[in-house]
């Protein structure tokens, strides 16, 4: 491989910004039909990832949960603050399981974050097919103006 081409981003599905109701779907692709233009008052989706171009690569993948209002609706704070405790309660798992020497099983971790969001009935939702919480980190961004 040539010089400086070594550490270069592999071809990968295109990143998602995706606004409201579109940021509930896994993968969402803006089209004409569907797109829509961030507004005031919108939850923004930002879903970006990575991979270099070597074998058996991970992908890197961070997203990020943004509204584009002043006032944050309490709505949207609740479930909010259920996923970063979902997402805690993994990351406690993983550290606990790492000290021990052993790794923790994607399946299991899933299982943990599904039997958490089961006690509030909102495990119903899930229509991805697993939960990643390795290198994810979840931000709220409260944008004034």
């Amino acid at each position: 491989m040539a010089a400086g081409k070594k550490n270069t981003f592999k071809k990968s599905p295109p990143q998602i910004i995706a606004v409201n109701e579109n940021a509930a779907m896994p993968h969402y692709y803006p089209q004409e039909k569907n797109s829509k233009i961030i507004k005031k008052n919108n939850l923004i989706l930002v879903d970006l990832w990575a991979r270099l171009k070597k074998n058996n690569s991970p992908f890197a993948d961070i997203t990020w949960i943004a509204y584009s209002g002043k006032n944050i609706p309490k709505e949207i704070k609740i479930i909010f603050n259920k996923v970063i405790k979902a997402r805690n309660l993994a990351i406690k798992f993983i550290r606990e399981n790492l000290k021990k020497k052993k790794f923790p099983r994607t399946r299991t971790i899933d299982k943990i974050v599904r039997n958490y969001f089961k006690r509030f009935d909102l495990d119903k939702y899930f229509i991805h097919s697993k939960v990643i919480v390795w290198d994810s980190i979840i931000v709220m961004v409260n944008t004034s103006g």
